[in-house]
């Protein structure tokens, strides 16, 4: 997961490589694509770029098919060409279900929270501070250590121990 931004708005996406390697890592080699490109001229040496993109997976032995285009516009035709093959890729692989999460903004806290811990999952502090967010995001009258406690069903003084704080998190998908 990745985050731009973009006339004054924090972008949420996953890059191209991450969505071929969701489909690497669950389908292994059970999934091709078929696309389409076109490409016109515009106006000032610019180009449009426009791919269609058929996928198809098989998943528990059921074949399913998945549909996306992608588009850009600029003066690198070849640029705009593999940003829009990209685009459709992700947009057919959302179809899959692949950071489906993106679209729900509960999701998407949470696979920030996951990409601040990955990158501090050494710190208690961090670890201690993604699970009283969660706590309080469970529940709003979270306050103090034994609300945290108690919404986790453990005992305050565990919240010290590193290795409850990441049980913590992976029980709530976090990790």
């Amino acid at each position: 997961m990745k985050t731009r931004t973009q006339a004054g708005q924090t972008l949420t996406y996953i890059s191209i490589d991450a969505t071929i390697n969701r489909l690497n890592d669950v389908l292994g080699p059970n999934w091709s694509t078929y696309a389409t490109t076109s490409v016109t001229e515009l106006p000032n040496d610019a180009f449009l770029a426009v791919v269609e993109l058929n996928l198809t997976a098989t998943i528990d032995g059921v074949e399913k098919k998945a549909y996306g285009v992608g588009a850009d516009k600029g003066k690198d035709v070849d640029k705009i060409a593999k940003t829009a093959l990209a685009e459709a890729l992700k947009k057919a692989g959302h179809q899959l279900g692949i950071a489906l999460y993106l679209w729900d903004a509960d999701g998407r806290k949470r696979a920030e929270t996951r990409m601040k811990l990955d990158k501090n999952r050494d710190s208690e502090a961090t670890l201690k501070r993604a699970v009283f967010d969660l706590a309080k995001a469970k529940n709003a009258d979270v306050s103090t250590a034994a609300d945290v406690a108690k919404v986790f069903g453990v005992k305050p003084g565990e919240l010290s121990d590193k290795d409850v704080l990441v049980r913590i998190l992976e029980g709530e998908g976090v990790l």
